[in-house]
């Protein structure tokens, strides 16, 4: 079919096309100009346009870019504009009010477009149409198999080795002697689209091959057995080369203890060396080789034997497929390549007219972008869905751009459909490159013939346009010669690694030169009459690999170039998920010192040996350590790993410890991204610490899946860009360097495309010569249209790398630069060879190649321009803020005491209130409450344990578990446990005043515990309350002593206007013999004897200290909460109990000391509480 050159104004749109869009050449706005065509051209709604292309990413932007133009459209309509295909577009419009409004309808209804991923448009063709393609409504996507994978392998390991003979299972587990080994060999199965695995043995046949060469060992053992016959025969013939004769001894003696031990798979049996082949090669030309039959038993043991290996693969690779269809068809659940293959299946099977035509009432016309990475089921369901003979489908991609054959992409499906199209076009202009660029790139690969090595993909040489100049990038006034050609010149073949390390610090040498003649200005960048300054952001570095990656960066490091890494390599990889690793276990174990050291040594907490062996010699610093570990093993318990890692960076000072380091902005986003994977492992899978270190410890041993938690880029806008070729694709730079595209893995499994087998891929587990040569084959194309993708990004300069570098012979380079070298052994290929090769390159690119030998790296560091230091200062808000209106609480109220000082008692922070004791007075015990540390943590201890007391308990091992747990995760001394558990068993004993008797009648052991409720939360809303106005309300209904208390404690406020909520938590709240009581918790210290916390004294310190005003809102909080719950029966002076404040250091159990708590009845107060109730609601007028 002739390729005709696609006009975006004039070319047909109908019919199935191919659209080749080489790099650069406006793929996408192509797109864009076709969607608007069918919108007004065609008439076709905007949900009848399908768009597909094939990553998310790659969707939104399209998405984006194809709704901008239309809104550009209608400005043309409406303003004009200087585009020239809109201004066609508008000329061309036979009514252009009627567009204009259905350009205005399809921006109002944008939102139905029809732009999806490849599974996103199968899935929902699939729900869309459930009936005719007989789709289950309910089952779930996964987005990652990875569990049932190894699910399914761990059951197949479990069941051939624990059903197995032990023979049969010595065999297996020379084949797979991990479980780790199963699991990535169904891994490999499962990615791929296999159709044909060879060699061609039926499955399960493994079992029957095995009881063959069990018989075929007993024959040659039977053989054996006249074995002196046997070593007789081989020493007598006097003709054996000599390597033969020098071995024999030791092989026979190998065959000898082989059929002594009786197993029939022993690897180190010495067979190899007895078959007729061998003995044919080892025989001297005047000899003739000796005859015996065991030679042919070796032969045919050998031969069953290595079947076996064949047939033990293909039964597990039958297993593996089967299995994980039975597993998620019985879980209802379904993989995105499952999304694709069951649209597939019923596009191919009798349902396939009628969902064909479902699909094309839906859709008028398709367009498949980025094709050339599809793939045969994809083309098929694209082809079966749009097949009626008045489709409109257009399939726009690059041949020359498929690189993703590790993701199943396959270069024949788009060959075939090239064979399918109506009509093939070309876009021929580069819009992206100066035009000498392009014409070096079209030199390059048209060096020699069938650049792409397949006939079929051919090289369409792109034309430079014309708005382009032809060299954009300047130094010292002279446009620099674009694509530059580095050799390294040496007879010696170079060992990979010395290569690579010499290109790293080549290119950071000349990176840094180039960067430093940006500063003095004398490197810039032509843009229309500007010339702008090179800068770091305007070069990118395309590697192949994550270590390449990090060998390039490293070297910009010693030259001081700002640059950023972008590779799709995981964070589960980095060298920070180690340190994380043990920092963890060290954390979770904290009393494994050793863990503990590990943990000091990584990166992250930055210590060196030296260091840490000091520190373990000092007793009081190495505690110091062991503590703040304990801590984080402690919130880490408590809080999980999120807040331990927050605590511990704090704790740590980690920021500042990574970033002294050169590539400390990497080192601290990779570890704020580590953060978030481990918190999303530890909630996802409700791991404990010892779950998340396994599945920490698993993903070290056994590696991340591809595309796993992805490394996040750092700080990138004015850095440099270190990225691999695939990550490039679809991206630009002014200014390129390729370093180590002659690289490249051989491959190591022999996948291909049989063209003995119309191209469907195949696995060949033998790797028999042929099918080698088709494997290499395959590689070497791809890893041509790999360079092909890296040389396109440059904008105005790019920079490549080669010379004559040990395992290159057949890389991308070699066949294009040197016809007549390659494949050709290296070391015998003169480097003046190889030079001639690149001088003819060079001399034929009408001056647009640079031929030099590689550059010395040396120290020259990038000093960039100083910028003058600003002084910071904070801005002065001048706007206005809505005053008032928040969340208040006690504690933010009586933080407004007129004469208030850091100090005061918070219902959150227990203060302390240290008392001088009197002269004459009494030692105090060393171990007592009065004795006990004051301060938060002290009050934070005790309430845990009153929250979680049981005052009903009678087995005092219980309570004493409590109180230990709740001292050691405050790091208070266990010998303080006798008080504490004292203080437990004296606040359940004490005998309380009840509002029934009004004498002391019951405890809080008499309490049900289904009748008390611990930190009781509340809110309730403030419409307007003002201190001033509140004290002169209270004072005008006081009618008793507690209520001329409680406008003293008002008095001594002062605040404006309040809005908002009230907020809380009331300790204890509970119900006895139907009236409703308040009890607060206290551990202020007033003295340290009992006779400081009598009632008087304790009266003071609620006064003082405005508890009063405390017990107040507790009380309406509560009030309103019962009336809410007993509607018409509750009534305050009926139900409300009254008020409790124990104050825990003056509680004793002896009914005749009446110390350390206070009674508040509030009898008689209900109108002062509804009169509260009414001032915060903002019912009475203030």
């Amino acid at each position: 079919m002739e390729t005709q050159l696609f006009d975006l104004k004039a070319t047909p749109i109908d019919g199935i096309n191919l659209i080749e869009a080489s790099a650069g050449t406006g793929k996408t706005y192509t797109i864009e100009g076709l969607f608007l065509r069918l919108l007004l051209e065609k008439g076709i709604q905007v949900e009848n346009i399908l768009v597909v292309t094939f990553t998310e990413a790659a969707t939104a932007e399209l998405r984006e870019r194809i709704a901008t133009k239309i809104r550009s459209c209608l400005q043309a309509f409406e303003q004009g504009t200087e585009d020239d295909f809109l201004n066609h577009l508008v000329s061309q419009s036979s009514d252009q009010d009627r567009d204009r409004e259905r350009l205005k309808l399809v921006i109002a209804s944008f939102d139905e477009a029809a732009i999806y991923t490849i599974h996103g448009f199968c899935q929902k063709m699939l729900i869309d149409f459930a009936f005719e393609s007989q789709t289950s409504f309910d089952s779930e996507l996964v987005t990652d198999q990875e569990e049932l994978i190894e699910e399914l392998a761990a059951d197949y390991w479990r069941n051939q080795l624990y059903t197995a003979e032990r023979l049969y299972n010595q065999m297996f587990l020379e084949i797979y002697p991990t479980l780790e080994s199963l699991i990535k060999m169904a891994k490999k199965i499962i990615s791929r689209p296999v159709k044909h695995i060879l060699p061609r043995l039926k499955a399960g046949n493994s079992q029957g091959l095995y009881q063959e060469i069990i018989n075929s060992f007993e024959k040659m053992k039977a053989t054996w057995a006249l074995g002196r016959e046997f070593a007789e025969l081989l020493k007598g013939n006097a003709h054996w080369k000599k390597p033969y004769i020098n071995k024999l001894d030791l092989n026979l003696e190998l065959l000898h203890q082989f059929f002594r031990a009786g197993n029939p798979f022993e690897t180190e049996n010495g067979l190899d060396y007895f078959t007729p082949e061998k003995i044919q090669k080892s025989i001297k030309k005047a000899g003739t080789p000796p005859e015996h039959s065991l030679f042919e038993e070796c032969e045919q043991y050998l031969l069953l034997l290595n079947q076996m290996s064949f047939a033990v693969n293909l039964d597990f690779i039958d297993y593996a497929q089967k299995e994980l269809r039975d597993k998620k068809q019985t879980r209802n659940l379904r993989s995105f390549d499952d999304l694709l293959k069951d649209l597939h299946h019923v596009l191919m099977g009798e349902q396939a007219d009628v969902l064909a035509k479902k699909i094309q009432d839906k859709f008028a016309v398709a367009l498949i972008d980025e094709f050339q990475d599809t793939d045969p089921i994809q083309y098929e369901i694209f082809k079966a869905a749009f097949k009626q003979d008045e489709a409109r489908l257009f399939f726009i991609g690059d041949p020359k751009q498929s690189i993703y054959n590790f993701r199943g992409a396959d270069i024949f499906a788009y060959l075939n459909a090239e064979n399918d199209a109506d009509h093939k076009y070309t876009l021929e202009i580069n819009w992206r490159s100066d035009r000498d660029l392009v014409k070096a790139v079209n030199k390059i690969f048209t060096f020699r013939d069938n650049p792409f090595v397949n006939s079929k993909i051919a090289f369409p040489e792109a034309e430079g346009s014309p708005q382009k100049p032809e060299r954009s990038f300047v130094i010292d006034a002279v446009p620099q010669t674009p694509m530059n050609l580095w050799f390294i010149r040496s007879e010696e073949v170079v060992k990979t690694g010395d290569a690579r390390d010499m290109i790293a610090q080549a290119t950071a040498t000349r990176i840094a030169k180039l960067l430093n003649q940006g500063v003095n200005g004398s490197a810039t960048i032509k843009k229309g009459e500007e010339n702008i300054a090179l800068q770091p952001k305007d070069i990118a570095v395309l590697v192949r690999t994550h270590k390449e990656a990090l060998l390039i960066q490293d070297a910009l490091w010693q030259r001081d170039v700002p640059s950023v890494l972008n590779t799709k390599e995981s964070i589960l990889e980095s060298a920070e998920f180690n340190d994380v690793r043990m920092i963890a276990a060290a954390v979770a174990d904290y009393k494994q010192e050793s863990k503990v050291r590990t943990a000091l040594l990584t990166d992250v907490m930055g210590a060196n040996g030296t260091q840490v062996y000091q520190w373990t010699q000092d007793e009081s610093v190495w505690e110091d350590i062991l503590n703040r570990f304990k801590l984080y093993h402690d919130t880490w318990s408590e809080s999980g790993f999120y807040h331990m890692m927050r605590l511990f960076l704090q704790e740590e000072k980690i920021r500042s410890k990574l970033l002294s380091y050169p590539d400390g902005e990497r080192r601290l986003t990779n570890l704020l991204h580590l953060l978030e994977v481990f918190h999303q492992a530890e909630t996802a899978s409700l791991y404990s610490m010892t779950g998340l270190l396994q599945w920490a410890s698993k993903i070290h041993r056994d590696g991340a899946e591809q595309g796993e938690h992805e490394i996040r880029l750092e700080t990138d806008a004015d850095a440099l860009k270190i990225m691999t070729v695939h990550t490039s694709k679809g991206l630009e730079f002014p200014l390129v360097f390729v370093p180590y595209s002659w690289g490249g893995q051989a491959p190591r499994d022999y996948f291909f495309h049989d063209p003995d087998q119309d191209r469907e891929l195949t696995w060949d587990l033998e790797k028999t010569g042929k099918n080698k040569a088709y494997t290499e084959e395959e590689n070497l194309a791809e890893n041509l249209r790999l360079l092909y993708v890296a040389l396109t990004r440059a904008k105005h300069c790019c920079y490549v790398s080669w010379g004559k570098i040990n395992r290159t012979a057949d890389s991308a380079y070699s066949y294009l630069f040197h016809r007549d070298s390659f494949k050709k052994v290296l070391s015998k290929v003169s480097c003046e060879t190889l030079w001639a090769d690149l001088e003819e390159l060079r001399d034929s690119s009408e001056n647009c190649i640079h031929l030099e030998e590689m550059p010395q790296g040396d120290a020259l560091c990038y000093q960039p321009q100083k910028l003058e230091s600003v002084e910071l200062r904070a801005r002065h808000f001048q706007g206005n803020l809505r005053q008032g209106w928040g969340i208040s609480s006690f504690s933010g109220l009586s933080s407004r005491k007129k004469d208030h000082s850091e100090g005061l008692d918070h219902d959150q922070h227990q203060i302390v209130e240290e008392v001088m004791p009197e002269e004459n007075s009494e030692p105090v015990e060393r171990l007592s409450l009065f004795s006990m540390p004051g301060g938060a943590k002290t009050g934070e201890c005790f309430h845990e344990m009153l929250e979680n007391l049981d005052f009903q308990e009678k087995d005092q091992e219980v309570t004493k578990s409590l109180v230990q747990e709740k001292l050691e995760k405050f790091d208070f001394d266990l010998e303080w446990a006798p008080v504490a558990l004292k203080l437990m068993q004296d606040v359940a004993s004490r005998k309380l005043t009840s509002a029934h008797t009004g004498t002391e009648s019951f405890s809080l052991s008499q309490v049900l515990p289904e009748l008390a409720v611990e930190e009781m939360p509340f809110h309730f809303p403030i419409t307007k309350l003002r201190s001033r106005d509140l004290a002169k309300l209270v004072a005008a209904n006081s009618q008793n002593s507690t209520h001329e208390a409680l406008v003293k404690t008002l008095e001594q406020l002062e605040f404006n206007t309040l809005k908002g909520f009230m907020k809380g938590f009331i300790d204890l709240v509970f119900c006895h013999e139907g009236r409703f009581y308040i009890l607060d918790w206290k551990t202020n210290k007033l003295g340290e004897k009992l006779g400081d916390y009598t009632p008087p004294l304790l009266r003071e310190a609620i006064e003082d200290h405005l508890f009063n005003l405390q017990y107040y809102i507790y009380t309406v909080a509560l009030h309103k909460y019962l009336k809410l719950r007993m509607p018409g029966i509750y009534d305050f002076d009926q139900h409300f109990g009254g008020v409790y404040y124990f104050f825990l250091r003056g509680i004793h159990a002896d009914p005749q000391v009446d110390t350390g708590v206070l009674y508040e009845s509030l009898s008689g107060s209900g109108e002062m509480i509804d009169l509260l109730e009414q001032i915060f609601s903002g019912e009475v007028e203030q």
